[in-house]
């Protein structure tokens, strides 16, 4: 009986040990799907990327929008005449502001100036609509040209309405000029406009987040159970009532 019972522990220890059954290795749908995402998680994800893509085009675009709402659009640039027209159409005016170089004498380029408006303008004291801003000492840019302001030519009449008509500017010194309501209007629809791109691109970053945090959960649900392996073979040698059965299943 000894020898039997070696002999049967020796096959049981050499014999390759038993296949997995079927179900411990799950369905072959999981194995389909593992490592594999699905396609709602794939769809999440490449909408979620669309959102950063197009969110990214919206800051460029805010950025080139704000660069050229801050750059002036000078109606006149180095010129000694110049005819500005007022139209007749009811909206205010805020005249023009004439600008010269920084390194000329600002009193002396005032009196080399001379303006010819309309009957119903308004005069300065120099007796033309024409007013002295050589206090302001602010440092403007025209490509590489430094200026800063010297007159503002009034486009009102005594009554603070718009004259409309023609006003003639000439000057000893090479001037520049800027429509200011204009200027006024574009910076603060530019500004306005690039800050509304940029707020579009965040709330675009905050649902590319959330459908990444959805795709992630969905993902984790998805997941395939892990096979439990039930042990199966043969028990070599149990004692029973102090005999050894051969045989017997677990």
């Amino acid at each position: 009986r000894i020898l039997v019972q070696s002999i049967c522990v020796r096959k049981a220890k050499s014999s390759p040990p038993a296949p997995p059954s079927p179900k411990s290795l799950g369905s072959r749908s999981e194995y389909r799907t593992m490592g594999k995402p699905s396609t709602t998680v794939m769809a999440l994800l490449g909408v979620s990327s669309c959102c950063v893509l197009v969110g990214i085009i919206l800051i460029i675009i805010a950025a080139v929008t704000g660069q050229q709402a801050v750059e002036l659009e000078w109606l006149a640039e180095g010129v000694r005449e110049k005819t500005f027209i007022v139209s007749n159409n009811g909206e205010a005016h805020c005249g023009f502001g004439i600008y010269i170089e920084a390194d000329k004498d600002c009193q002396v380029a005032v009196l080399g100036m001379s303006v010819v408006g309309p009957p119903a303008a308004q005069t300065s004291p120099l007796g033309l609509p024409l007013v002295n801003m050589c206090g302001n000492n602010t440092i403007y840019k025209a490509g590489d040209t430094e200026l800063h302001l010297a007159a503002h030519i009034v486009t009102d009449d005594y009554n603070d309405n718009v004259a409309p008509g023609e006003y003639r500017l000439t000057s000893s010194t090479k001037v520049w000029a800027l429509d200011w309501c204009s200027e006024i209007e574009e910076y603060v629809n530019g500004i306005l406009g690039a800050l509304g791109l940029v707020v579009a691109a965040i709330i675009l970053f905050i649902v590319s987040s959330i459908l990444c945090c959805i795709a992630c959960c969905v993902a984790c649900n998805q997941q395939p159970r892990q096979p439990q392996t039930q042990p199966s073979g043969m028990v070599v040698g149990q004692p029973v009532g102090g005999n050894v059965v051969m045989g017997q299943p677990a």
